[in-house]
């Protein structure tokens, strides 16, 4: 099969994605011996008939790099892209995403409506299971989304779906109990939700995986232990198959999956690798079929091959202050760091691969543009520094930029390293955490 080499382009720095079909891998099967034996003193002929035919087994697996070990696989306690890859893999909420424009699309909800203003919807949820065969329903929805917004749950994304669900905030923050969540279920196989206003783009973001519906019967049996192989339980249309901890996941076609005549994949294999160039590596030479990243110092080279291609991705990649603490409660400090790097000049000589400088948290999409103005202003970055009681970088306390395992990320925090201290005159360490 054609094996194709892709890089995606994220808005203002990485993300590079490799994809090729699935490779098929078969079993080699020795044909068992015929052999001859005399049946009479005298010698007679024989005829040898041909060894029977023996099946072999067309087995389509598809292989990636999947960047760091995921933190879990439990959709309300993660918040990472690896983690979102497998999600989509073994699980899948009300809607799915459309491969090609990245809409909802029906996934357990096989239609939906609206009311006249657009701030509820009401969804027909389909006959689906989960892979041990208990029937899924809109109970079970309200009490997924319940539990992931439980305080309790402490879910990272829990502030996504509070962003678009009445009631939801108050309830995660705690000022109210979880009846005040505009969600319930009319019966087996109608869900509703009210939305804390009119937000066209509300049944799109309910692919995400902090709008999750999972197992609670599984999860009240097994605990934390739920996600194990020998206890999970997904709805997806791979189940979980192998989990070996810094190396690789196995899933496998989900037999109870509502659309399983669409898995046309025997197999996926993630790999749990955050070394690039060892990716790299491992892609060229035909060992995956998709790396989700290439290493930085080796753009022009990929570049070359008549497998490489760019696309576009939906992302902002992005640095989080510490707002509570001293320099970084101070917006001037933080105004100062965010207009005296070069972005154009981080884009062309560092990532290289066609990323767009970002000059605000939401990029120009479909139906929306980009928020925030184009603003690199050395000048105006040392005043506000300066009058926030940093003149020329004197002063500045000692700060720790954290990024992951991954050198593309060392890269970026480098150049931004240097740009700050030729710039403002102040230093900043790295650090590496995974």
């Amino acid at each position: 099969m054609k094996k194709i080499l892709s890089i995606a382009l994220i808005v203002l720095l990485v993300g590079f994605f490799f994809i090729s079909c699935g490779k098929k891998e078969a079993d080699k099967v020795e044909p068992p011996v015929v052999t001859k034996e005399d049946v009479a003193p005298t010698p007679v002929a024989v005829k040898e008939e041909p060894a029977p035919a023996v099946p072999v087994e067309d087995k389509v697996v598809f292989s990636l790099i999947n960047g760091a070990e995921p933190e879990s696989l439990d959709p309300h306690q993660i918040q990472g892209v690896p983690e979102h890859r497998i999600y989509e893999a073994i699980f899948e909420g009300l809607v799915a995403y459309d491969p090609k424009t990245a809409l909802g699309i029906p996934g357990l909800a096989k239609s939906w409506e609206s009311n006249a203003d657009g701030t509820q919807y009401t969804f027909h949820l389909r006959d689906a299971t989960w892979s041990d065969g208990v029937a899924i329903t809109a109970h079970t929805v309200v009490d997924s989304w319940i539990r992931g917004l439980n305080p309790e749950t402490a879910s990272p994304y829990a502030w996504f779906p509070a962003m678009f669900i009445k009631g939801a905030e108050e309830y995660n923050e705690g000022l109210a109990g979880k009846e005040a969540v505009g969600i319930r279920a009319l019966d087996d196989k109608t869900f509703q939700m009210d939305l804390v206003g009119p937000l066209p783009y509300a049944v799109d973001a309910l692919a995400h995986y902090s709008f999750a519906v999972v197992p609670l019967h599984a999860i009240e049996k097994y605990g934390s232990r739920w996600t194990l192989p020998e206890n999970f339980v997904g709805n997806g249309p791979f189940v979980l198959k192998e989990w070996t901890p810094q190396s690789s996941i196995k899933v496998v076609p989900n037999p109870t999956y509502w659309d399983k005549d669409a898995v046309k994949l025997d197999e996926v294999i993630f790999y749990a690798l955050d070394d690039n160039n060892t990716a790299y590596n491992m892609y060229l030479n035909g060992e995956v079929d998709w790396s989700t990243t290439i290493p930085l110092d080796r753009i022009d080279e990929a570049s070359l091959r008549r497998d490489f291609h760019k696309a576009p991705q939906l992302a902002t990649y992005y640095y989080v202050y510490q707002t509570e603490k001293a320099p970084f409660d101070d917006a001037r400090v933080r105004e100062a760091l965010s207009i005296s790097f070069d972005r154009q000049a981080l884009v062309d000589n560092i990532t290289r691969a066609g990323q767009i400088p970002a000059w605000g948290i939401v990029p120009e999409m479909a139906g929306y543009p980009s928020l925030g103005e184009p603003v690199y202003d050395i000048a105006r970055a040392r005043k506000l520094l300066a009058d926030a009681g940093y003149p020329n970088g004197v002063g500045f306390p000692k700060t720790m930029i954290l990024y992951n395992t991954d050198d593309n990320h060392k890269t970026i925090a480098e150049f931004l390293q240097h740009e700050w201290k030729t710039n403002l005159g102040i230093t900043l360490e790295l650090e590496n955490q995974e």
